[in-house]
């Protein structure tokens, strides 16, 4: 492949990238409108709070983390 064949295959990338970007945010614009922001700002905090839950339980908990948590529920 030669620079000038490389270059536009990267600028015609950079141009559809741009006009997928520009079309999400249309569509999301979209969602938030019909739907309200609160709703679609709960359905993400749901979201995150969902894949940090299934993050920590592929991981596992640090032994650190268990001998805490152990401790707090002996105290209590």
């Amino acid at each position: 492949m030669t620079l000038m064949t490389r270059r536009s295959v990267v600028v015609a990338a950079w141009l559809w990238a741009i006009v997928v970007v520009l079309w999400a945010g249309r569509a999301s614009y979209a969602v938030v409108r019909s739907l309200g922001p609160d709703v679609v700002f709960g359905a993400l905090v749901l979201v995150a709070v969902a894949a940090a839950a299934i993050q920590l339980r592929r991981r596992g908990l640090s032994v650190r983390t268990r001998a805490v948590t152990d401790k707090a529920s002996i105290g209590s």
